[in-house]
């Protein structure tokens, strides 16, 4: 008797162990599994250039969960021809610049604490662009921007403006949809 409740407790055992391993993996994969993505939905939308001011909705179609308080743009990248520069006015509060990949991990990211005049400057490039970038010896312009070197040749950059009273959201917005991204040979 002892023989076969030791028997039915290793396969009960094997058998949690099993579906514990099955079941992280599949929480795992399930970013890389989904066809409905913010860069899917975002980067169909968009065309090169274009910034996409995001508005939260109560039935979550643009930002689902999104704070009323902030807002919100948007613009795809593919830096395979060439890097992106993006250049986002912050707001007077606090205001923030993230890269995303395709699958939503972020790249990068900064605050309004880093603009200069108010302005936040980021070009985002590949280490070969980047390494042609300092062959060419362009410092003169470096010392007003960042860089980053993207592992992704694609993804999504937000801008968010936090408006600290109802009356500044119109204010924030205006800030967020001011964001420009262009190719940085231009």
């Amino acid at each position: 008797m002892t023989r076969v409740a030791g028997s039915l407790a290793i396969v009960l055992a094997a058998g949690l162990v099993l579906g514990g391993i099955t079941h992280l993996a599949m929480v795992l994969a399930m970013p890389m599994l989904a066809g409905n993505t913010a860069f899917h939905r975002h980067a169909a939308a968009l065309s090169p250039g274009e910034t996409r001011l995001l508005v939260a909705q109560q039935d979550g179609t643009d930002v689902p969960f999104a704070d009323p308080a902030v807002a919100m743009a948007v613009c795809a990248f593919d830096i395979t021809e060439g890097p992106l520069r993006v250049e986002a006015p912050m707001p007077e509060g606090f205001g923030s610049l993230s890269v995303h990949g395709r699958d939503g991990t972020v790249l990068y990211s900064v605050t309004d604490r880093t603009a200069v005049n108010g302005v936040v400057t980021l070009v985002v490039m590949t280490r070969q662009q980047h390494d042609e970038a300092l062959a060419a010896g362009r410092s003169d312009e470096a010392s007003q921007e960042l860089r980053f070197v993207s592992p992704r040749l694609q993804g999504l950059v937000v801008v968010r403006a936090l408006a600290p009273y109802p009356s500044s959201l119109p204010e924030a917005r205006e800030r967020a949809a001011a964001m420009e991204c262009m190719s940085a040979n231009d």
